[in-house]
């Protein structure tokens, strides 16, 4: 093998292997956020649905016009797409701000609907790209 050619798998090794930890964190793996339930795909039968969240990397407080990415809060998107990461997330039908780890939504047509989580600042701001979704079916139980 050449030295040109070692010296530059060397230098992919080094990327491979030093590049994750180098990420910004509000960019980074280590900022997550998790619906745990409901499951991607489950029919949901009840009056309400029940939608429980995770995080890792950041701490989950309320809102507080804290601009600071190391802590924030869920929001909840309901059948819309949420905002992109430096915009203010709105309030109104389909959005949810909560600082606790579950969340009820009601007044869902049958059918289905897809909900997303993402991580957003004490000023409402999305601060992370992290973000998980769930797509549902939901017929209310009479």
């Amino acid at each position: 093998m050449s030295r040109t050619v070692l010296k530059a798998l060397c230098v992919i090794a080094a990327i491979v292997l030093i590049a994750p930890g180098c990420t910004d964190k509000q960019d980074g793996p280590r900022v997550t956020v998790t619906i745990n339930s409901p499951d991607d795909g489950e029919a949901i039968t009840a009056r309400v649905v029940n939608v429980f969240l995770e995080s890792s990397g950041i701490e989950i407080v309320p809102a507080d016009d804290n601009e600071s990415t190391d802590r924030g809060h869920y929001h909840i998107f309901v059948d819309r797409e949420p905002v992109d990461v430096g915009e203010l997330i709105p309030t109104g039908p389909g959005v949810i701000h909560t600082a606790d780890s579950g969340a009820v939504i009601t007044g869902l047509s049958d059918g289905e609907h897809t909900i997303w989580a993402v991580l957003g600042d004490g000023k409402h701001q999305r601060i992370t790209r992290a973000m998980d979704s769930v797509t549902i079916t939901y017929k209310r139980s009479e």
